[in-house]
């Protein structure tokens, strides 16, 4: 019964995943969320849009942890504080 309703619950919650567009932004988010998860990602990259909807998922089932994307192809200067060397890097 618990699971049953929990499922019920995640697949009526809207995925809240924050897009952002500075590293401002970024580093706010970071501050204030024990757990992060951030999807660099490009319009163009299959990976990318094969990962959007199972991120969204995660963001209703674990309310506790920040999910956000960062358009690469707009913030392209995010590559540098985080060190990500390719354009398809997952951070664990």
């Amino acid at each position: 019964d618990n699971a049953e309703q929990k499922s019920e619950q995640q697949a009526q919650a809207t995925p809240k995943v924050h897009s952002l567009e500075k590293l401002d932004a970024i580093k706010e988010l970071v501050a204030k969320n024990a757990f992060v998860v951030v999807d660099f990602y490009a319009p163009w990259c299959g990976p990318c849009k094969f990962m959007a909807p199972i991120i969204e998922d995660l963001s209703c089932e674990h309310t506790d942890i920040a999910f956000a994307k960062v358009d690469i192809d707009k913030l392209d200067s995010v590559f540098t504080p985080f060190e990500l060397g390719g354009k398809q890097v997952n951070i664990s």
